[in-house]
């Protein structure tokens, strides 16, 4: 009911919260956990219990990310009703006590993808997948370390990603939304607003300012239910955030 996973480690007299610390349906909250699994590399999935949800928390992060449900009660292979226990096997394959539909879920992670990124700069670096479903999932992150062969034999003038900021609000919400972002230079954009089979449902073209930029959308007409904001730049890059629409 402190809606937290504490970490208390032997013959302490305080623990340390390591995930959640506040009621609600936001990535940084939970709403009942019920079940916790800790994997070798310091990952905790949550069984989210009333968010009807799974969620993964890498080690030193604020906010988790959905692996498994999506907010909304139901019987489909997506969806829990109070989920209350989460194991994740040698396999890798994902448990789920799923107790309000009185069965145990069994998620298989046999999909992979294989790619390569060289950094242009050096920094922290991290890879998320999102699912048409509305799940996420996120490497850890890795460190790249700056050489003076990497900075002399690239183009100093050429950015990685001009997108610095990409953030949506209120989420959730009843009847607008605002998508706000910043770049270093003018370019064109596409925002899309589509449902969780990737059907494009709200659509917003246009060159961005160099610095700031705000969009507004009216989503009153959209039903109850989660949706996916994807901010497309110049370069076909994405950066894509979940909207609940209450």
């Amino acid at each position: 009911m402190n809606y937290r996973i504490e970490k208390w480690a032997p013959g302490a007299t305080r623990g340390i919260m390591v995930a959640g610390g506040s009621l609600g349906a936001d990535s940084s909250q939970l709403n009942n956990p019920r079940g916790i699994y800790v994997d070798g590399d310091g990952a905790i999935y949550i069984a989210d219990y009333f968010n009807n949800r799974i969620q993964k928390w890498l080690r030193g992060m604020n906010h988790g990310f959905t692996i498994a449900g999506n907010l909304i009660p139901g019987r489909t292979k997506y969806q829990f009703v109070n989920p209350s226990g989460v194991y994740v096997g040698p396999d890798n394959n994902l448990y789920v006590a799923d107790e309000g539909n009185n069965r145990i879920e069994k998620f298989t992670t046999t999909s992979y993808i294989n790619n390569f990124f060289i950094p242009f700069q050096p920094g922290t670096y991290r890879v998320i997948a999102s699912f048409a479903d509305g799940c996420i999932d996120t490497s850890a992150e890795v460190i790249v370390a700056g050489s003076q062969e990497l900075n002399t034999t690239t183009n100093s003038n050429v950015s990685f990603n001009n997108l610095k900021v990409f953030a949506v609000y209120p989420n959730p919400t009843k009847q607008t939304v605002t998508a706000e972002f910043t770049t270093d230079k003018q370019e064109k954009y596409t925002i899309e607003i589509t449902d969780m089979a990737g059907k494009k449902l709200l659509i917003s073209q246009g060159v961005s300012n160099s610095g700031e930029n705000v969009i507004k959308f009216a989503v009153d007409n959209l039903t109850s239910g989660i949706y996916i904001i994807n901010l497309i730049n110049n370069n076909r890059q994405t950066q894509s955030i979940k909207l609940l629409k209450e």
